[in-house]
């Protein structure tokens, strides 16, 4: 499946959400669109949140990022499962504004109609850097 940017898959859609988002979640880098990378890069230490186990950070009003080890980390992309609006992070867990779907600490589905997971997203930490990359 081809990537898209988040930017450009919101603005297909002018109610706010993302049209055919299925297991594989779209990730843009922000702004260009350019042909380059469909990676996000995050500096941990700029985000207070993150020195806690369990804690999410959001990133470009679209990733939930959340450290689970001292190199570790979860990334999970905050579109619903049911139709492709953008959740909200309530209580480090996730509510979906348009129909109540309702995801756990770990995107798993706790109230329907959703009835997949959150797309959890591949991650990588530098700690050398100090960057975490979500791809």
């Amino acid at each position: 499946m081809a990537a898209s940017g988040t930017a450009a898959a919101l603005a297909a859609c002018g109610d706010g959400t993302v049209s055919g988002v299925a297991n594989m979640a779209p990730i843009g880098g922000g702004g260009g669109g350019g042909g380059g990378s469909n990676k996000i890069t995050v500096v941990v230490g700029s985000h207070a949140a993150l020195a806690t186990n369990g804690t999410f950070v959001v990133i470009q009003n679209a990733y939930a990022v959340k450290r689970t080890g001292p190199t570790s980390f979860d990334a999970l992309y905050m579109a619903c499962t049911h139709q492709g609006c953008l959740c909200s992070l309530i209580d480090n867990a996730f509510e979906c504004p348009c129909h109540g779907s309702t995801f756990d600490n770990d995107g798993r589905v706790t109230r329907t109609p959703a009835t997949t997971n959150l797309a959890k997203l591949p991650t990588s930490y530098d700690a050398g850097t100090d960057v975490l990359t979500i791809n």
